[in-house]
Formats: structure tokens, C-alpha cells, sequence
């Protein structure tokens, strides 16, 4: 299973470059929290959380972030900018969901929500 959520974080991670995002971290990870991947585009330092469902599933990517989640990430988020000791302090913090679908013809995004919270 962690094997296909690699796959579709990798996949979500080449979309993002390819519709001008750049990368700055993958599975940025602290106890409490995780982030799939931290972004930059713009003045905006993008915390990305991707979901990904099989065709056809009776549950949509974007049901399954639920407040807790959201906690979580933003937590993440928080360590990660600290950690960071300042470096993205100009840049404007946002929460995005990339939903993927993953069908017989391989990985889709379905959907990205810019500012998800």
C-alpha cells in the first residue's frame, strides 16, 4: 500500500512542476504530523496533501480530509517552517488537496483545491 501512496505523491509532485510549481521537501515528517510535499509557487509556500482513490470508489478524495487531518498538517507545517529558520518567511503559508484517481490507464488529478483550509 505505502508503495502506491509513493507512486501517487511522485505523480501529484510532477504535475505540480509541470503546472509551475517547484518542489522544496517530500514527506516532511515530525511526530504529530506528516506532509506529502512542500511547494513553492509565487509568493506562496504550498503545503500539499495528497489523496488518491480507485476509479469509480463510493468515497471522493476530498472526504477523506477531515479536521483532524487538517491539525495535523498544520502542525507539520508549522515545524517545517521552523525548521527552516526563516528562509521562507516572505512567502505566504497555503494548504492545497491534490486528488488523484487511479484507473486502468494509471493516475489522473481529478482535482486541486488551492487554499483546501
Amino acid at each position: 500500500m505505502r508503495d502506491i501512496g509513493y507512486k501517487t505523491e511522485r505523480f501529484a509532485r510532477l504535475w505540480l512542476i509541470f503546472h509551475g510549481y517547484r518542489p522544496l521537501c517530500q514527506n516532511f515528517t515530525v511526530r504529530g504530523g506528516e506532509i506529502d510535499l512542500v511547494m513553492k509557487k509565487g509568493k506562496f509556500l504550498v503545503f500539499v496533501e495528497v489523496k488518491a482513490r480507485k476509479a469509480g470508489s463510493m468515497v471522493s478524495p476530498t472526504e477523506a480530509v477531515n479536521l483532524q487531518k487538517e491539525r495535523h498538517l498544520r502542525f507539520a507545517a508549522t515545524q517545517y517552517m521552523r525548521n527552516c529558520d526563516g528562509k521562507y518567511r516572505t512567502l505566504q503559508p497555503r494548504f492545497d488537496v491534490v486528488c488523484v484517481t487511479i484507473g486502468k490507464r494509471g493516475f489522473k488529478v481529478t482535482e486541486h483545491i488551492k487554499g483546501a483550509f
